[in-house]
C-alpha cells in the first residue's frame, strides 16, 4: 500500500509543480477605464502665427479631456480605445491681405472629438507601475473658427468628419488600493480636416484643409474593472 502511494505521490508532485509555474507565469488579464485632462499644445502650421503661412492656424495652448480604455489580452499586448475633445483659444487680431493692403481680423476657436482604436504594448515596469505603448487610428469633428471683421461676423464656422491618428504613452501607477491608478498621459494627435468656408452673407465660398497637429500633456485617474 505505502509503496504505491509514494509512486503516486512521485508522479502526481512533477505535475503540480509544472502545474503552480505554469499559473504563477501566465499572464494576468484585466481592463483599465482612466479619465484625463490637461493641456493641448498646437505645433507645426496648426500653431504657426506667421500669416505668410497659408497653412498656419493661428491656434493658442488649449485644454484636453480624455477617456481612456485598456484590455490587457496577455503579457504585453493589449486592445486600447479612447474618446477625447480638444479647444483651442485663436489669435484674436490677425492681419490679412486685402486689395494690396491689409485688413485686421478676429477668429474665435478651434475644437475638435474623437474616437480612436488600437493595439496596446504593456510594459510592467514593477509591481505597481506599468508603461502603455498606443498606436489608434479613428475618427473625428473638427470644428473651424467663426471670423469676425470690426465686430462684425464676416465668416461662419464650419464643421468636418475626418480621419484621426494618434500616438502616445501612459504611466499607471497602482496605489494602495489596487484597482485605483494614478494615470499620466502624452499623446500626439494629427488630423487634417477638408472645411467649407462661407461668408455670412453668403457671397464667398472657399474650401479649405488645415493640418492640426496637437500635443497633449494630461493627468488623471484610472480604475482597474
Amino acid at each position: 500500500m505505502k509503496k504505491h502511494f509514494y509512486t503516486t505521490i512521485l508522479i502526481i508532485l512533477p505535475l503540480f509543480m509544472w502545474a503552480q509555474e505554469k499559473t504563477s507565469t501566465t499572464p494576468e488579464k484585466y481592463q483599465y477605464l482612466a479619465v484625463h485632462l490637461g493641456a493641448g499644445f498646437p505645433v507645426g502650421d496648426f500653431g504657426s502665427n506667421t500669416t505668410s503661412n497659408e497653412e498656419a492656424g493661428f491656434a493658442k495652448t488649449g485644454f484636453n479631456i480624455g477617456v481612456q480604455y485598456g484590455y490587457k489580452l496577455g503579457k504585453n499586448l493589449g486592445l486600447g480605445a479612447g474618446a477625447f475633445y480638444n479647444y483651442f483659444n485663436a489669435a484674436k487680431t490677425v492681419s490679412v491681405p486685402d486689395n494690396g493692403g491689409t485688413i485686421t481680423v478676429s477668429l474665435d476657436h478651434w475644437q475638435y472629438f474623437g474616437l480612436t482604436v488600437g493595439p496596446v504594448v504593456t510594459l510592467d515596469l514593477d509591481d505597481k507601475v506599468s508603461l502603455d505603448l498606443r498606436a489608434m487610428a479613428g475618427v473625428a469633428s473638427a470644428n473651424a473658427p467663426r471670423v469676425k471683421y470690426q465686430g462684425n461676423a464676416l465668416l461662419k464656422e464650419d464643421w468636418s468628419t475626418t480621419p484621426v491618428m494618434q500616438g502616445g504613452a501612459n504611466i499607471r501607477v497602482k496605489t494602495n488600493n489596487s484597482r485605483i491608478y494614478v494615470f499620466a498621459n502624452a499623446d500626439f494627435t494629427y488630423l487634417e480636416p477638408d472645411f467649407t468656408i462661407t461668408s455670412y452673407d453668403d457671397s464667398f465660398t472657399e474650401k479649405i484643409k488645415q493640418r492640426m497637429s496637437v500635443l497633449n500633456l494630461t493627468g488623471g485617474v484610472g480604475f482597474r474593472l
